[in-house]
């Protein structure tokens, strides 16, 4: 919001700003290690930014021809290792409570978040933070979101940003 005030001569120019605003990744694409990855961004704020909120998720693996990764319906026909996904069965009934059928949903590609409060040493303007994500799969690609929040509310939630864990 800019306001401009005249007064004999002399002119006044107010810009008061509400939410942060510009988030923007600045971590590499490709992390250092195969279960963990660093991952940090700046946020434009004029006031001090209170915490962040870091949205994340494994995006479905890259099966087809043009290298886009399949629908998350095709997912559920894929073939696992036992105890190593994490799962949910979802049963469909019929007359009298018959299960007549499961369905498979791999909830390994659901966005998980983290709040983080934010450093309180930094000064308004460009405000930089870092986070390790731990417990992520060797190989594979993640999207990341982040919002942050200062004392007039939440940003919205920025362009998403593309990383893989290493493989070994």
């Amino acid at each position: 919001m800019l306001h401009i005030i005249c007064s004999r001569n002399i002119t006044f120019i107010f810009i008061f700003q509400e939410s942060p605003i510009q988030q923007k990744f600045n971590s590499a694409s490709r992390g250092s290690w195969k279960d963990s990855y660093n991952i940090s961004w700046a946020v434009e704020s004029l006031t001090p930014i209170e915490e962040y909120k870091l949205l994340f998720r494994r995006l479905p693996e890259t099966n087809s021809e043009d290298g886009h990764p399949q629908p998350l319906h095709h997912q559920s026909q894929k073939k696992f290792i036992p105890g190593r996904e994490n799962k949910t069965y979802a049963s469909v009934s019929f007359n009298g409570g018959y299960v007549y059928g499961r369905q498979f949903i791999d909830r390994r590609t659901d966005w998980r978040d983290v709040i983080l409060p934010a450093a309180p040493t930094q000064a308004p303007g460009v405000q930089s933070m870092s986070y390790v994500i731990r417990g992520l799969e060797p190989g594979q690609n993640y999207e990341a979101k982040v919002q942050a929040r200062n004392r007039f509310g939440w940003s919205p939630v920025s362009d998403a940003f593309t990383f893989q864990t290493t493989d070994t």
